[in-house]
């Protein structure tokens, strides 16, 4: 599998066994030393050392279609990377705020 690290983050050592180590979260993967989410073709990691705040929240969306409209609440966990947020939506409340307390967890270890 080909990793690449996001954007101006760091790259991190030894990136396939803390890969193939890491807890999945939805389509997400939480490893020792950096987040990772799927990106064609590859996988984008970003290192915990290169992350500012995380946190997770709701987010309302509005629907239209062609049978009426409606709105949506999206389960997201928005990350700060080299002084930009980054967003990542997540399947259930429960998924994001696990990711987000792992997440503290291993940035915490640092």
């Amino acid at each position: 599998m080909k990793f690449k690290p996001f954007e101006s983050a760091g790259t991190v050592s030894d990136v396939d066994r803390d890969y193939a180590g890491a807890q999945r979260i939805d389509r997400y993967r939480i490893g020792e030393k950096a987040f990772y989410f799927p990106t064609f073709p590859s996988v984008t990691y970003v290192p915990f050392r290169d992350m500012g705040q995380v946190r997770s929240r709701q987010q309302g969306y509005s629907a239209r279609g062609c049978c009426g409209s409606g709105s949506l609440k999206l389960e997201i966990v928005a990350m700060e990377i080299g002084g930009k947020v980054k967003t990542f939506q997540f399947g259930s409340a429960e998924a994001a705020e696990k990711a987000v307390a792992l997440i503290s967890e291993r940035m915490g270890r640092l």
